[in-house]
């Protein structure tokens, strides 16, 4: 382990982008530590609605995730695939280290055999379950390699090598992403699939076949991403109701209880408490961007 990686007391948090041609699959790739001094300060930790899959590597201390393994003491590792989703899902604060892959939304084929159809509304999924073998070979790869960087090029390398054995991005589907995303989910399914010259029932296939989640959802998920980032550069909430495309204000009430289970006055405060967190984990907007969101204790009064 490098004096760059070795974890603080506190924690560490690494994040890069893949080389090229990865990049066209992947999104990044990203290591971290927490202590359990830092979860102490934490009220949650969450996965926020996301576009894209995460190839996850995971040391816990317990057995909450799929196909947890157990490496001594309480410590349990588990490899999963972790697939876009709408709904806020709790992240224990047991959990010490993680390093995993955010995939593009079309990157999926690197980690499913076919379709991504059949794994669609599952969440998390043991690797095993998916690849048998090779996925445990992964696994002891992973726990035989030091924390930190060495994990993540063990995870890097098995991803190109998957690379070199599938096709490229559909490009009608990989078209359809890029405008769901420049418009931050504003376009509607019906100009989309105009735009890529197909029904939009055909694109709702497609787009169940290469991501898992249909073309509505995908804007749902962009809508909410744009929001949260809205909210971290700016107070006025009226101001990002129209920045981030909602209709009014009730509309971005609606939307922030359902996606974060908060009011949006709610949400922009956890957010401007969260950049304490920064000296420790780089910025939390990266971690948000990677759907990702640790909120502190409120400060007693």
């Amino acid at each position: 382990m490098t004096n760059e990686d070795r974890p603080s007391p506190e924690g560490v948090f690494r994040y890069q982008v893949p080389p090229w041609p990865l990049s066209r699959f992947v999104e990044s790739l990203y290591t971290s530590y927490t202590s359990a001094a830092l979860a102490a300060g934490l009220a949650r930790a969450e996965r926020l609605p996301e576009m894209a899959a995460q190839l996850v590597f995971m040391l816990e201390d317990g057995c909450e995730y799929p196909g947890a393994r157990h490496v001594g003491g309480n410590v349990h590792a588990s490899l999963f695939l972790h697939l876009g989703h709408l709904t806020r899902i709790g992240i224990p604060l047991s959990v010490r280290e993680v390093t995993a892959a955010a995939l593009r939304p079309a990157g999926l084929p690197l980690v499913l055999p076919g379709s991504a159809a059949p794994w669609s509304g599952r969440e998390l999924i043991a690797f095993e379950e998916i690849w048998g073998r090779p996925a445990l070979e992964l696994l002891e790869r992973l726990l035989e390699a030091a924390p930190g960087s060495d994990r993540t090029q063990v995870l890097q390398r098995f991803l190109e090598e998957r690379m070199c054995k599938v096709a490229a991005p559909n490009a009608i589907v990989a078209h359809a992403l890029r405008m769901i995303s420049q418009s931050h989910g504003t376009v509607s399914v019906a100009d989309v699939a105009d735009r890529c010259g197909c029904s939009v029932r055909h694109l709702h296939q497609l787009s169940l076949r290469a991501t898992g989640l249909p073309p509505k959802q995908l804007a749902r998920i962009a809508r909410a991403q744009h929001l949260l980032s809205v909210l971290m550069s700016s107070a006025k909430l009226t101001e990002a109701a129209m920045t981030a495309g909602f209709f009014d204000h009730p509309h971005l009430i609606r939307e922030c209880r359902a996606l974060f289970g908060c009011a949006p006055a709610e949400l922009s405060e956890a957010l401007r408490r969260s950049p304490e967190l920064d000296p420790v984990l780089n910025t939390n907007r990266q971690l948000i961007s990677m759907g990702l969101a640790l909120v502190p204790r409120a400060p007693s009064s």
